[in-house]
């Protein structure tokens, strides 16, 4: 899901600046794939054990959701995000993303809402308007993605070694959904 929206959505390259809202599994992938691409990042997420992973996969910058602002996102970025990431699915992020995104920037929405937004978001239409916003959702990895995103991973161009925090073989299956059934 990460690679085909950050790399075939919106052809994401050296010079751009990605801000995440969301560290978990798919915010960590798409931290991953916009590093490998040569993007600044950042990683904006409640959870400081999420951030500590993100930091631990090479973010460049990491906030607390309940310190961001999109004045110091900006600043720390070094100019607002080309493109915003909403990994979490969370009114709250998505319009924190669209808050800060750069003029003519492109939001990618990810997540999928949950039982309290029933699908459905506030969108701020007047920046999107005269910010020339673009909002894109993207979900799964088409097929024809694949022989790129493999020959990455064979590369050692995606570093994916660090996003799992339990590892092991399928005699560790029930740990690792257990885990994942607690977030």
């Amino acid at each position: 899901t990460a690679w085909h929206a950050l790399r075939d959505q919106v052809s994401l390259g050296p010079g751009d600046r990605v801000a995440i809202f969301g560290g978990g599994g798919l915010g960590l992938s798409a931290l991953v794939v916009a590093r490998a691409a040569g993007a600044v990042t950042a990683v904006i997420d409640p959870n400081p054990d999420a951030l500590a992973l993100a930091r631990a996969n090479g973010a460049g910058i990491t906030i607390g959701s309940g310190e961001f602002t999109p004045a110091d996102l900006i600043a720390r970025l070094g100019g607002p995000p080309t493109v915003t990431v909403d990994a979490a699915g969370h009114r709250d992020a998505a319009g924190a993303a669209l808050s800060a995104l750069a003029k003519g920037g492109t939001h990618l929405q990810l997540g999928l809402s949950g039982a309290g937004e029933q699908g459905a978001f506030p969108l701020p239409i007047d920046r999107i308007v005269k910010a020339e916003l673009r909002i894109l959702g993207s979900v799964g990895c088409p097929q024809p993605s694949y022989r790129r995103l493999l020959a990455a991973m064979a590369a050692g161009e995606l570093r994916l070694d660090g996003l799992a925090p339990v590892r092991g073989g399928l005699d560790a299956i029930n740990t690792v959904l257990t885990g994942m059934s607690a977030g």
